[in-house]
């Protein structure tokens, strides 16, 4: 990779520490006092052990919240929690937008790979017109940029039934590109539900929607250029068949 780029480090403690009870009570104390005596934790909140007042008053420096007086540094004054705020999202803003500059600059270099990646599926798919998908993250990343460039036809065969539709469904994508979608599947179901509401919906989108009691193991082929077509092994291990070949895809639609 170029430009230098790394992940955020996600296991990196929070450097702001929350506000407890015990901390807010020592800034109410403070309020309205005008200041909080750090060497007399027991007259100044006797229901607060030593270890509870120390760390109270330390999350309140560290959030800005208090502050040292002047040649004084047992007495500590209360600060404006919204000037305190200001000061302690400052750095957070920083790393925030330093995160959004880095999540950009990954996006433009993996970006540039994809005309190598695109060349590279072209060249598979000249020389491999069946490709055996073992992996099923890998299939369903093939699945989606494929189903992506739907123009003309999605052809789905589904005998276990349609899911529940998705913010990032196939079908409806389909249909807002123009492109036709008929599927086949099992008898609908009569009571209300998700599959009932899927079907309905393409119904209403234009889809074309038949139900047959036997059908053909899982298929879906896109454009009647690229088919998918769901595969077991002897072994009982499954895959998903990608298939190009021009005649093949014709002979299953």
């Amino acid at each position: 990779m170029t430009g230098g780029t790394s992940l955020p480090d996600t296991t990196a403690p929070d450097p702001v520490p929350r506000l407890d009870t015990a901390a807010v009570r020592l800034f109410d104390l403070a309020l309205a006092n005008g200041r909080l005596d750090r060497s007399r934790p027991g007259q100044e909140a006797p229901d607060l052990d030593r270890e509870q007042f120390d760390r109270a008053c330390e999350v309140l420096l560290r959030l800005r919240l208090l502050r040292p007086a002047p040649q004084r540094p047992d007495q500590l004054v209360p600060m404006s929690p919204e000037l305190a705020a200001a000061g302690v999202t400052a750095p957070l803003e920083r790393e925030i937008a330093g995160t959004a500059e880095r999540v950009r600059a990954i996006r433009e270099e993996f970006g540039a790979l994809m005309p190598r990646y695109r060349s590279a599926r072209r060249g598979t798919a000249r020389h491999d017109p069946v490709e055996l998908l073992t992996d099923p993250e890998v299939a369903a990343a093939v699945f989606a940029e494929e189903s992506a460039r739907c123009r003309q036809e999605l052809f789905t065969v589904t005998p276990g039934g349609l899911p529940a539709a998705t913010d990032g469904d196939p079908g409806f994508a389909a249909l807002g590109r123009g492109a036709r979608l008929r599927t086949l599947c099992r008898a609908a179901p009569a009571a209300p539900g998700p599959q009932r509401e899927r079907i309905d919906r393409l119904i209403a989108a234009g889809a074309a929607y038949r139900a047959l009691p036997e059908l053909p193991a899982p298929a879906t082929v896109i454009d009647r250029s690229t088919a998918f077509l769901a595969h077991r092994e002897p072994d009982g291990s499954t895959g998903t068949v990608l298939l190009r070949d021009p005649g093949a895809v014709a002979h299953l639609c």
